[in-house]
This record gives structure tokens, C-alpha cells and sequence, in this order.
């Protein structure tokens, strides 16, 4: 039985909103959980913040595409001395009057692909931001969800090896007074004995396993973790599925590969800036100017008013080539980021299939523990039959009840792997939030 996935290679991850997904009314108690627990860790998340920056900075470069308006003026007493030569005669004389002075103007582009190149270059770093963060949640949904995942199954089993406990001792007490009327051999209560310790042994050494994710959701779950409920046993995992289209080929949850497509996106806007420099830019302006003391003559100040609206036009029509230098440069790199990119996404390709693989081998070994498992109720029945009809020995019925506790062990053991197992495959394939949590948590409801 085969799964096969392939990555969309081009394209960016979709910022999973995880408060969407999980604040839904249906929400179970793990997608609760993850929905606190992001809350509470992106509240004051450097990410977050540089998210808002870098939204920001869009909503600035788009700014350029407004109208530019600028007003200037001053209101001051004004004194001037003036020497004046006329018709060979030397005249001198003072003024002192008030001085008013403005200056309104407004630019508004109507030709200029430089800004949208500057535009699109800001998108590139708030896409870039909106791909960390989308890393960051689903790296603190997915730290969150393996300790959950491992308490609910230290619960499991140590309600397993409980049953298995209670038993021995029981048991151990039974065979206790069946030595003393001679009814068994001291080695057969030595072998229970033996038996017992090792039980509680593995017990507490499973207790010990889940210590540090206890300790982690003790701080972080009202309750703590003891508040994480189990899966029940008669839950059926066939639903569970492959991602049928991964986001963006999973690859975009690496650091390296967000870092590449931001490049390559930077290198595109700016080539669109060098191209964008060597078409002309064209301006509607517009500028009213006042001046009381615009002119000065012996006698007093005039005023004037000035209207002006017309064309600008810029056009540098020859750089020496530059342009079409920096356009060169710029494809190379382009060319070499996008070469490294597509290896990169290549290996994440082939970690996809193997991570799919393990999953479907994960699925194959709960099925086939399940089926020892109900083998071993049938021969627990047989044997519990024909010890109360005292044709089996007490050694061969306990063994019996140990082997199926056993199986049901596997069992647990083999479904949580499974989880593990599709949370490690979604979140490659960048679906952990919007698919896996949500199937996950319905196994817990």
C-alpha cells in the first residue's frame, strides 16, 4: 500500500490563522489548548512584532502613490536698508514693515513604476515575516501536541500496568495461602513475586518518561496534566489520511527555504525598480505662492500672488549603462538562489514520502496489534474457562492475563505512535493547525 505526495515548488505558505481555525465553537479540548497556548506565546513574540513592522513598511512605500501636499510660510517684521543710484545721484533710505510669506504645493504621481517596485519589495519582507510567524506556530502547536500526545499515553499505561499490578498482588495474596495448604510450590509465588516487582518497576519507569512534557503542561493547562484526557479505546484511525495537498510542499516550515523565496522575491522587485528607472516619471503639479514683500523699491513693499499647475516630466535617458549591469547581476543571483531553493526543496520532497511512509508502516502496526490483540481475549476467555473448571494451572492463567495486558500495551503504544507519527508528517506538509489538530482533537472528545 503506497501513498504518493508531491509539493506545489512555487507559491508561499498560507499564514495559518490558527484563532480561526481554532476558536471555533466545536473546539475540543486539545484545540482549546493550542489556541491558549498560541495566544499566550505570540502575544509578545519578537515575530509578532516585526509581522506589524513589516505591514508597516507596506502601507509607507504605498503612500508614495498619494498626493504629496507641502505648505510653507512666515509672518515676520522685516527692516531694509536701501542705496539706490539713480540718475547719478545717491539715494539712501530705511523700511521697516511686516513681511507675510507662503507657499502651498501639491505633487500627485501619475507615471511612476518605481514606487510599485519599492511596493513589492516591502511585500517581500512582510511575506517573509508572515511565513516566520506561520513557523512559529506551528513549531509551539507542535511542542505542545507531542507532550499532550505523551502524557495521554503515559495515562494509558499506567492504567495498564495498574490492571496488571492489582492482579499480581491479588494473586500474590491467593497464592500466599495456597503454599500454605500446600496447594502450589514456593518457586510458583516466587515467579508471581518476581513478576509484581518487575510490573511496578516498569510502571514507575514510564512515569519517569513523561516527566519533563508533566512538567511542561503542568504550567500552561488549567488542571495541568493531569487535565488530559485519554483517547478512547474504541476509536477507529482508518480516517486518518495523508495530506491530500500540502500548503506549499511542507518545505516552506524551514527557516533556510522562507529565507530563499524572500530573496528571490526581493531580487524580482528590485529588477522591477532598475527596469521602472528607465521609463520617464510624470507628475501632476500644482503650487501657490504670496508674498507681501515679494518686490522692494524706495517708498514700500508690493505683494503678489502666484498660481502655477502643470506636467512635471523626469526621464533619465542615459546612465552609461548601468540599468542593464545592475538587471545581470540581479539574474545571476536570482538564478543561484533559485538553484539552491529547488535542491532544498527537493530533499523536502523526498522527507515528505519517507515521513508518509513511516506514517502508513505506523497505521500497518496498530491494525496488526489489534488483531494480537483480540487473539489474546480469546485465549484469555479459554484460559480463564478452564482455570475455574481446574484444568489449567494458576502460573498458566496468569501468564495469560499478563500476555493480553501485554497486547492492550501495544495497542496503546502503537496508536500513539501513529499520532506522532501524522502530527510529524502534517507538519512538514505545513497543515499541522488547519488539519491535524483539528482530527486529532476528535479523537479526545
Amino acid at each position: 500500500m503506497g501513498t504518493t505526495c508531491s509539493f506545489v515548488r512555487h507559491g508561499a505558505i498560507a499564514l495559518v490563522s490558527s484563532f480561526a481555525v481554532i476558536s471555533s465553537a466545536s473546539a475540543g479540548p486539545l484545540e482549546s489548548a493550542i489556541a491558549s497556548e498560541l495566544a499566550r506565546e505570540l502575544e509578545n513574540s519578537a515575530q509578532t512584532y516585526q509581522h506589524q513592522a513589516m505591514e508597516a513598511r507596506v502601507k509607507a512605500a504605498r503612500a508614495d502613490l498619494f498626493p504629496a501636499v507641502k505648505l510653507k510660510g512666515i509672518e515676520a517684521r522685516r527692516h531694509e536698508s536701501v542705496r539706490a543710484v539713480e540718475s547719478s545721484l545717491i539715494r539712501d533710505g530705511e523700511n521697516t514693515f511686516d513681511n507675510s510669506r507662503f507657499t502651498a504645493s501639491i505633487s500627485q504621481p501619475i507615471f511612476d513604476k518605481e514606487i510599485y517596485g519599492q511596493i513589492a519589495e516591502a511585500k517581500a519582507y512582510t511575506k517573509f515575516s508572515q511565513d516566520a510567524l506561520a513557523l512559529e506556530k506551528s513549531e509551539i502547536a507542535e511542542t505542545f501536541l507531542t507532550a499532550y500526545l505523551a502524557i495521554a499515553k503515559g495515562k494509558e499505561l499506567r492504567e495498564s500496568y495498574g490492571r496488571s499490578v492489582s492482579l499480581l498482588a491479588q494473586e500474590k495474596q491467593r497464592a500466599t495461602k495456597k503454599l500454605e495448604a500446600n496447594l502450589i510450590t514456593v518457586r510458583e509465588l516466587n515467579s508471581i513475586n518476581a513478576m509484581l516487582l518487575n510490573t511496578q518497576k516498569n510502571r514507575e519507569f514510564y512515569n519517569s518518561t513523561t516527566a519533563r512534557s508533566r512538567s511542561y503542561l503542568d504550567s500552561r493547562l488549567v488542571g495541568g496534566a493531569e487535565a488530559v484526557p485519554v483517547i478512547d479505546s474504541r476509536s477507529n484511525f482508518a480516517g486518518l489520511a495523508a495530506p491530500s495537498e500540502p500548503v506549499t510542499g511542507g518545505a516552506m516550515m524551514d527557516a533556510d527555504v522562507i529565507s530563499l523565496r524572500t530573496d528571490i522575491e526581493l531580487l524580482n522587485a528590485r529588477e522591477s525598480t532598475e527596469r521602472a528607472k528607465r521609463l520617464p516619471k510624470v507628475s501632476l503639479v500644482a503650487q501657490y505662492e504670496y508674498d507681501d514683500a515679494a518686490e522692494t523699491v524706495f517708498g514700500g513693499p508690493n505683494q503678489i500672488e502666484d498660481y502655477e499647475v502643470g506636467i512635471q516630466l523626469e526621464w533619465k535617458l542615459f546612465r552609461g549603462g548601468q540599468s542593464r549591469h545592475k538587471i545581470s547581476e540581479i539574474n545571476a543571483l536570482r538564478n543561484a538562489k533559485q538553484a539552491r531553493l529547488n535542491k532544498m526543496l527537493a530533499t523536502a520532497e523526498g522527507g515528505l514520502e519517507l515521513q508518509v511512509s513511516a506514517f502508513e508502516q505506523a497505521k500497518r502496526r496498530l491494525e496488526l496489534e489489534q488483531e494480537v490483540m483480540r487473539y489474546r481475549e480469546e485465549l484469555n476467555s479459554a484460559s480463564d474457562s478452564a482455570y475455574q473448571a481446574g484444568k489449567e494451572g494458576l502460573m498458566d492463567y496468569i501468564g495469560a492475563q499478563l500476555q493480553l495486558e501485554d497486547s492492550r500495551r501495544a495497542v496503546i503504544s502503537a496508536k500513539y505512535d501513529l499520532l506522532d507519527q501524522y502530527v510529524r508528517m502534517h507538519s512538514l506538509a505545513a497543515t499541522l493547525l488547519d488539519q491535524a489538530v483539528p482530527e486529532i482533537d476528535g479523537y479526545f472528545n
